[in-house]
């Protein structure tokens, strides 16, 4: 009865011993030969695992049996059924999760180590075969500490050692960055990382950790620094050119405004000459017609002094110094300077020059005339210039 209960079965079905083997899964049903050979003789013991669905999902089940000579010397075979699903179930998960773990370690080149206090109160060392690699060690080396401490690097050794007998004492976890030296002369970086356990009296009793091979990271990095050093030393060398070339620009603005201050001194000087020639023609009589050429020419004279003005204010601009006047001029005197000077342009293009004021203009206004004048001097210019001639066909009003 018991047997149907365990195996899941109702008790009042019958049930043989080949109607027992055959709810057995196929691949398990080999181990029950064996209880049928010949060679199965009195005092031969045999146990093994099978499966058998039980409510639709497969169950492990262990059997354990015993062959004797019962009374009358009949062979009889006898055991005993054990439901071992749940422990079977745990097994297997814990064989899933350590194979889980070991890829993972595996893929992220993780090696596993420990230390535990033996009955002599001394630290027994242990590693597994990922972290024996990342050191370059022997198969048997694994285990002795100094083989380790023999990998370190010397400007690392001292910190790592005292930061794990820190842990082992205090029960902080280890954490702790360090190099090692391998026979190749190869140097590698490690991570490594140990949290510290305790008994059921709360003594320090073992340290389990891990080592990261970090080398790949550390090699990135350096390739990255390398990388922003060139970057850096390229953007240094283009500024140190564009800094040469600006100077090399500032020189030849320079040289430029010198050339320009020296040019209008020395042209402002023959021109003061014939400024003061057609004064003096002024004072002398002549015909109206006359007078009016000279004054034409004389307000021609001053517009070209006015250019060598400007040519000097553009010096002035660039070097910031340049300044507006303000005081009294008349608008009207600046406008009839400008129209006389163009004009002979004017008449010679078809071009009508015509000037109305508005009489709500005051005669003086405060200003500076010589800026004004260069405006009206533009405008007016560009005007004449621009506008096309009518070939006698007619005429513009300006």
């Amino acid at each position: 009865m018991k047997l149907k209960e365990i195996i899941g079965i109702k008790p009042d079905t019958q049930l043989s011993w080949q109607q027992f083997k055959a709810l057995v899964i196929n691949k398990d049903k080999a181990n029950f030969e064996l209880l049928t050979k010949q060679e199965c003789k009195p005092g031969t013991r045999l146990s093994f695992e099978f499966r058998i669905y039980k409510a639709g999902k497969p169950c492990w089940f262990k059997l354990n049996s015993e062959a004797f000579l019962s009374d009358g010397e009949k062979f009889t075979i006898t055991g005993s059924l054990i439901d071992c699903t749940e422990e079977k179930e745990n097994i297997l998960a814990l064989r899933d999760a350590i194979e889980s773990k070991n890829l993972a370690l595996e893929a992220g080149n993780i090696g596993n180590w420990r230390a535990e206090l033996d009955e002599n109160q001394q630290w027994a060392w242990d590693w597994d075969l990922r972290a024996n690699d990342m050191f370059a060690l022997q198969p048997s080396d694994i285990g002795h500490l100094q083989k380790w401490v023999d990998r370190l690097h010397p400007e690392d050794s001292d910190a790592v050692l005292e930061a794990v007998q820190h842990s082992l004492k205090t029960g902080e976890s280890f954490n702790k960055q360090y190099r090692t030296i391998l026979p190749s002369g190869e140097i590698k970086h490690i991570l490594g990382k140990g949290k510290v356990g305790r008994d059921k009296v709360n003594r320090i009793s073992r340290i389990d950790g891990i080592c990261i091979d970090q080398s790949p990271i550390f090699k990135a990095q350096e390739e990255l620094q390398e990388i922003n050093d060139e970057l850096e030393a390229r953007v240094n060398l283009r500024t140190l050119e564009l800094q040469q070339a600006k100077e090399r620009a500032e020189q030849a603005n320079q040289t430029k405004s010198e050339f320009l201050s020296m040019m209008s001194h020395e042209l402002r000087t023959p021109m003061n000459a014939v400024i003061g020639s057609l004064d003096l023609l002024t004072l002398s009589k002549q015909s109206p017609e006359s007078t009016d050429l000279i004054e034409t020419a004389a307000t021609s004279a001053n517009s070209l002094v006015t250019i060598l003005n400007d040519i000097l204010d553009i010096t002035k601009i660039e070097s910031g110094k340049l300044q507006l006047e303000a005081r009294d001029y008349s608008i009207a005197d600046t406008i009839d300077n400008v129209v006389k000077i163009f004009q002979p342009v004017a008449i010679k293009k078809g071009v009508v020059l015509n000037v109305e004021e508005d009489p709500s203009i005051p005669r003086f206004v405060e200003g500076d005339a010589l800026r004004v004048r260069q405006v009206l001097f533009n405008l007016l210019g560009n005007a004449i210039k621009f506008t096309s001639s009518l070939d006698g066909k007619g005429g513009w009003s300006i």
